[in-house]
C-alpha cells in the first residue's frame, strides 16, 4: 500500500483513537498490553458540549509524539527503516500512544507485528518479545508463508512453536539467527509498510538487544518503523538499555521520544473527558497535586478520591524490593513536608553515617529518591503519596514524633524560613494538639511575612480544624490570605464558613466577605457573582466610608467582568470618591481603571481611553505593579475592540513584564495574554500566537483563563491548517471555561472556536449546537467585545444547515448590538454577507480598513466566489489572486486550499508567471535542504561540520546525507560529491 494514505491515517486520526471513516477495515483488538494488566477503566466518552468524541483521551497532550511517530512513517515508506524509542515513568501513557499509532497503521494497511518483553526477561528468558513478534506473524501469515519470506527459514525454527518434528538446526549460532531474521523483516518491509512494536524494552535480555541492534544496522530499503517503548524509571546507570539507546541514536533514522507528564491544562481535559460530572477546579488542582501529571494516576484519580491498590501496588512496587534499613529511610522521606535534607533524616533515622549514606544511595539509584543540592526529594509525587499512605497510623504518628523532636531539639536542621511550617506539620502529624496549634499560627505568621499567601491560607485552615477559641479572627485572616493567593476554592469555603459561624464582627466585614464570595464565584465560573455582589453593596448601610471603598472596589469588578458596564461606571465613581476622601491611593487607581473601562464599553471612549492612560502612568510612576498591571490589561482590551492591533500588543507585552514583577503571571499575567493573542491572531502572527499562549499555560493559570489560551491557540492552528491540533486543543478547553454560568469572556471565545472547528470538518449539525450556546450569551447590550466574532460564524452555521430560525435569531443578536468601532462594524457586515442580506464587497473592504488580513482574504475570496454567480465575472481572477496571495503570505493553508478549489472552478490561475524551470537538483528529486546539504558534501564537509553550518544535528545531517546518497545511487559520499559536480549542480 502507499505512503500516503498511511501518514494520512498517523496524521488526521478522527479522535476515536482510530483512523478518519473514509479509511476502511478495523484492527483486531490484540493489544500490546500483555494479559492481564488492565488496557484502561474507562471506556471512550462522549464530552458533553463537545463535538462527539474526543478521542482516546489518554492522547490528550501526545500530539508532538504522534508527530514524531508520523515522521518516522514517512522516513519508512521513503525506504529508510526507522527506529523509534518511546520512554517514560510508569504510568506515563507509553504503552496505550504505541498501541493507538499501531492500530493506525494497521487500519491503513501497514504490517503490524508485535511483541513485549516479560518482567523475567532481563533475569535469563532469551528473545521473548522476539519470539513473541515471529509467532504473532505466523499466526498473521501462517507458516509456510513465513517459510517462503525467511531465506533461511531452518535457522527461525527455535523462535517458532514447537510442532512435534526435527530438532531445529542451531548451526551458526546468534550470526545466522540474526541474519535469517533480518532478512526476513526486509523482505516484509519490501511487500509493504511493516511496523515491529516492542513493549517493555526495559524487561528484555541481552540477546533482544543484540538482535535489535543487529536489524536497526543493517536493514536497508526496507518499508519498517521498530518502535520500542520501555520504562524509564526501572533502568539504573547499569541497565543494558542504557548503552543499546546511546548507541542507536546515533545512527541515522533513529528517533528517541520522552514522554512528559501532563500539565495542568491537560489534567484538567483528561478530568473533564473522563468524569465530567465531577469535574471543578478544586477537583483538577488535587488531582494534579497528587498525580503530577502521570497519565495513569490522572485517569484512576479522575473518578476516584482514594488511590486504587492496583495504582498502589505498581508505585510501591520497587518500594518493597528494598532491605528492611532502607525501606524506612524511604517511609520517613515521604513524611517529611518538603524535601528533606541530609542532617534532618540523619538525625530521625539513627543510623550512623555509612549505614545513612549507603541506604540513601540504594534509594536513589533504586529511582525513588532524587538528590536535590543537600536534600532528598521523591522522584514523583504520587509515590511519596502511595508510600506515606502505606503506612501502618502508629508508625506514621511515630515517624513524625520523631522529626518533631529532632527539630525541638536542633532547629537547625532546617532553613530558617522552613522552621515554623516544619514544626507544624509534623507536630500535628503525631497528634500532639497542643504543641501543633501555636506551631501552626507561627508558621502562617512567617509565611505571611514572606508573602507566601497561599502557604498562610492552607495553614490557618489546618489550624481552624483544632482551634476551639478566636475563631472569627482566625477565619477572616484565612479567608484574606487566601483571597490573595488567587486560591479561589479554598477562598469560597473559608467564606462559607465564616459566614456560617458569625466569623464578621461588624457589618463592614460582612460585606467584604460577600464582595470577596462574590469574586470568587466570578474566577470560579459559577452563577450568583453579581447577585452576590449586589448583596454586599445592601450591607453597606451605616458603614464607615473607609470600609466601604473597598467593597464598592471589588463590587465594580465583578459588575465590570459580567459586562454590566453602567453598573460597573456608577460603583467606580463612587469607589473613586471614596477613595480619595480617604487619601488611598492604590484603591483610588483600581476604581478608576474600572470607571475608565466601563466609559470605553458605554461609548465614552475618549474619556475613558484618557483615564486610563493616566492611571497607567501613575502607577507606574508610583510603583503600583499592580495596578499598573491591571491598567494595561483594560487599555489593550479596548484597543483590540479599536482595532489598534498593534498598539494594543506593545500594551500587552509591557503589562506582561508588570505582571512577572508583581507575582501576578498565572491571573492578570494569564488574561493579558489572551488579549496579545486574539490582536495576534488578527494580525496574522500565528507563530507568536501558539507560542505567547504555550508560555502562559506552563504557569498553570486558573482554568477560564487555560481555556481561553488554548481555544485562541486552536485558532491559530486552524489558521494554518492544522485541523487536528485545533480540534484537540478544543477538547481541552472545554472543560476549562465552564459550563452554562461561565463569563462571557470565558465562554465565547471558546465557542466560537469550537463552532469553527465543527464547520472546518464538515459538521454543521454540531457547529449550528454550539453557536445556539453562545446566542444567549452574546445578546446582552455591552458584551460586544466577545459577541460580534461569533456571529459571523453563527451565520455561517444557519446557512449551512438551512436552519431559518436560526439565522433570525442572528439577525436579531446583531441587531442588539453596538457597531461603533471597525471592528465590530466589519464583523456585522460579514455577519450580514453570510446571511445573503449585503455584498461581500462591503465586508471585504470594513476588513481592509480594519487591516485584519486574514478575514479580508476570506471575505475577498467569497466576493469572487459572489461575482462568479453573476454576469460580470471580470473582477474574479483578480480577486482570487488577491486573496490567495494574502493567504500564502500568512501562512493560512486551509483559506488557500478554499482558494486554489474556487479558482480551478473558475479556470483562473492564480499565478501571473509561468511556473519557473526546475533546477538540476530539483530534476533528481533532492529538495532544497538536501541540495544545501549536497552542497557542504562537495566542498569536503563533514556530517558535525553540516550541521553547523546548517544549524540542524549532527543526527539529522546524517539523515540527509543517507537520503542523498540513495536519491543519486551513490555509495560513499565521493560518489555523491563527483556526481555533483559532473552534473555542475552548483556552478555560478
Amino acid at each position: 500500500m502507499g505512503g500516503a494514505p498511511i501518514r494520512w491515517a498517523i496524521r488526521c486520526s478522527n479522535g476515536r483513537g482510530g483512523v478518519p471513516e473514509r479509511e476502511s477495515g478495523r484492527c483486531p483488538n490484540r493489544g500490546l498490553i500483555p494479559r492481564g494488566r488492565s488496557r484502561r477503566r474507562h471506556p471512550e466518552r462522549t464530552v458533553p458540549g463537545g463535538s462527539g468524541m474526543i478521542g482516546s483521551v489518554e492522547l490528550i497532550g501526545r500530539r508532538p509524539q504522534l508527530a514524531v511517530l508520523g515522521e518516522a512513517v514517512q522516513g519508512a515508506q521513503a525506504g529508510y527503516p526507522q527506529f523509534v524509542a518511546v520512554g517514560g515513568a510508569a504510568g506515563i501513557g507509553k504503552t496505550f500512544l504505541l498501541e493507538h499509532f499501531a492500530e493506525n497503521l494497521a487500519a491503513a494497511g501497514a504490517r503490524v507485528v508485535r511483541g513485549a518483553g516479560i518482567e523475567l526477561g532481563s533475569q535469563g528468558l532469551a528473545l521473548v518479545p522476539v519470539r513473541a513478534m515471529v509467532r504473532d506473524l505466523v499466526r498473521q501469515v501462517g507458516r509456510e508463508r513465513v517459510a517462503e519470506l525467511a531465506p533461511d527459514a531452518a535457522a527461525l525454527a527455535p523462535l517458532l512453536p514447537r510442532t512435534g518434528g526435527p530438532q531445529p538446526d542451531d548451526r551458526g549460532g546468534p550470526a545466522r539467527l540474526f541474519d535469517a531474521l533480518t532478512a526476513l523483516v526486509e523482505r516484509l518491509g519490501q511487500e509493504r509498510t511493516v511496523l515491529l512494536a516492542v513493549d517493555d524494552l526495559h524487561w528484555a535480555d541481552r540477546s533482544t538487544l543484540d538482535l535489535l541492534r543487529y536489524l536497526v544496522r543493517t536493514l536497508r530499503d526496507s518499508r519498517v518503523v521498530t518502535a520500542a517503548a520501555y520504562r524509564s524509571d526501572d533502568i539504573g546507570p547499569d541497565h543494558p538499555l542504557v548503552g543499546f539507546l546511546a548507541e542507536l541514536g546515533r545512527l541515522p533514522g533513529a528517533h528517541r521520544i520522552d514522554l512528559p507528564p501532563l500539565g495542568r491544562a491537560e489534567t484538567a481535559g483528561l478530568i473533564g473527558a473522563l468524569a465530567p460530572e465531577r469535574f471543578s477546579e478544586r477537583r483538577v488542582d488535587e488531582v494534579f497535586r497528587r498525580t503530577g501529571g502521570n497519565t495513569l494516576a490522572v485517569r484512576e484519580l479522575a473518578a476516584e478520591d482514594v488511590l486504587p491498590p492496583s495504582l498502589a501496588d505498581l508505585v510501591l512496587r520497587r518500594v518493597r524490593r528494598l532491605d528492611d534499613r532502607v525501606r524506612e529511610l524511604v517511609r520517613l522521606a515521604a513524611l517529611s513536608a518538603a524535601p528533606v535534607s541530609h542532617d534532618l533524616i540523619a538525625a530521625v533515622a539513627g543510623l550512623d553515617e555509612a549505614e545513612l549514606i549507603a541506604g540513601l544511595r540504594t534509594a536513589v539509584d533504586a529511582r525513588l529518591l532524587v538528590p536535590s543540592g543537600d536534600s532528598y526529594a521523591f522522584a514523583h509525587a504520587l509515590l511519596r503519596e502511595a508510600v506515606r499512605d502505606d503506612l501502618l497510623p502508629a508508625q506514621a504518628r511515630r515517624y513524625h514524633r520523631r522529626y518533631a523532636r529532632a527539630l525541638q531539639s536542633d532547629p537547625s536542621l532546617v532553613a530558617p524560613e522552613r522552621r515554623a511550617s516544619e514544626a507544624a506539620h509534623h507536630w500535628y502529624g503525631a497528634g500532639d494538639l497542643e504543641q501543633a496549634l501555636p506551631a501552626l499560627l507561627e508558621a502562617a505568621d512567617a509565611a505571611e511575612r514572606l508573602n507566601a499567601r497561599a502557604e498562610q491560607a492552607r495553614l490557618l485552615e489546618r489550624a481552624l480544624r483544632i482551634a476551639e477559641h478566636d475563631r472569627p479572627a482566625l477565619l477572616r485572616r484565612a479567608v484574606e490570605a487566601a483571597a490573595w493567593a488567587g486560591e479561589d476554592v479554598l477562598a469560597l469555603d473559608l467564606i462559607e464558613r465564616a459566614l456560617a459561624e458569625g466569623a464578621p464582627g461588624t457589618p463592614g466585614e460582612e460585606a467584604m466577605l460577600l464582595a470577596l464570595r462574590a469574586l470568587t464565584l466570578l474566577n470560579l465560573r459559577r452563577g450568583g457573582a453579581a447577585a452576590a455582589a449586589e448583596e454586599a453593596l445592601g450591607r453597606l448601610e451605616g458603614v464607615p466610608a473607609a470600609e466601604q471603598a473597598p467593597v464598592l472596589d471589588l463590587a465594580g469588578a465583578v459588575f465590570m467582568a459580567d459586562c454590566r458596564w453602567e453598573r460597573a461606571r456608577d460603583i467606580g465613581e463612587q469607589a473613586l470618591r471614596l477613595a480619595a476622601d480617604n487619601g488611598d491611593a492604590a484603591l483610588a487607581a483600581n476604581a478608576r481603571i474600572t470607571l475608565g473601562t466601563a466609559l470605553t464599553r458605554i461609548g465614552d471612549r475618549a474619556v475613558g481611553l484618557s483615564v486610563l492612560h493616566s492611571v497607567r502612568e501613575e502607577c507606574a510612576e508610583r510603583g503600583d505593579t499592580i495596578g499598573s498591571a491591571r491598567a494595561r490589561v483594560n487599555l489593550a482590551i479596548v484597543e483590540v475592540s479599536l482595532g489598534r492591533y498593534e498598539a494594543a500588543v506593545g500594551t500587552a507585552e509591557a503589562g506582561l513584564e508588570s505582571c512577572r514583577a508583581a507575582g501576578l503571571e498565572r491571573t492578570l499575567g494569564a488574561l493579558l495574554t489572551a488579549v496579545l493573542a486574539t490582536a495576534l491572531n488578527a494580525m496574522g502572527r500565528y507563530a507568536r500566537v501558539e507560542e505567547a499562549a504555550a508560555l502562559a499555560l506552563r504557569k498553570d493559570p486558573a482554568s477560564g483563563f487555560a481555556g481561553v489560551l488554548l481555544a485562541l491557540s486552536g485558532e491559530a492552528a486552524l489558521r494554518r491548517g492544522d485541523l487536528p491540533t485545533a480540534r484537540e486543543r478544543c477538547s481541552l478547553a472545554r472543560p476549562l471555561v465552564g459550563g452554562e454560568a461561565a463569563p462571557p469572556v470565558y465562554a465565547l471565545p471558546y465557542l466560537r472556536v469550537e463552532a469553527e472547528v465543527a464547520l472546518a470538518e464538515n459538521r454543521p449539525e454540531d457547529a449550528r449546537r454550539i453557536v445556539v450556546q453562545g446566542l444567549d450569551r452574546a445578546a446582552r447590550a455591552g458584551n460586544e467585545a466577545d459577541a460580534w466574532p461569533l456571529l459571523p460564524v453563527a451565520a455561517r452555521a444557519a446557512v449551512r444547515e438551512g436552519d431559518a430560525s436560526l439565522r433570525e435569531r442572528v439577525r436579531a443578536t446583531a441587531g442588539g448590538l453596538r457597531r461603533d468601532t471597525p471592528p465590530w462594524a466589519a464583523f456585522a457586515a460579514e455577519c450580514a454577507a453570510e446571511l445573503g442580506d449585503a455584498r461581500w464587497s462591503a465586508a471585504a473592504a470594513a476588513w481592509k480598513a480594519v487591516a485584519d488580513p486574514y478575514r479580508e482574504a476570506y471575505a475577498t475570496m467569497r466576493t469572487a466566489q459572489e461575482e462568479g454567480r453573476g454576469k460580470d465575472r471580470g473582477g474574479v481572477p483578480a480577486l482570487l489572486r488577491s486573496a490567495a496571495a494574502t493567504a500564502r503570505d500568512l501562512g493560512a493553508a486551509a483559506l488557500l486550499q478554499e482558494i486554489e478549489v474556487l479558482a480551478r472552478g473558475a479556470h483562473v490561475v492564480l499565478e501571473h508567471e509561468a511556473p519557473a524551470a526546475k533546477t538540476p537538483a530539483e530534476r533528481l528529486g533532492l529538495t532544497a535542504r538536501e541540495a544545501e546539504v549536497l552542497r557542504l558534501v562537495a566542498e569536503g564537509s563533514s556530517n558535525r561540520r553540516i550541521a553547523a553550518e546548517l544549524f540542524i544535528s549532527v543526527k539529522t545531517a546524517s539523515v540527509h546525507v543517507s537520503r542523498i546518497l540513495g536519491k543519486l545511487g551513490a555509495a560513499t559520499r565521493g560518489e555523491a560529491a563527483a556526481t555533483a559536480h559532473r552534473l555542475g549542480l552548483f556552478e555560478p
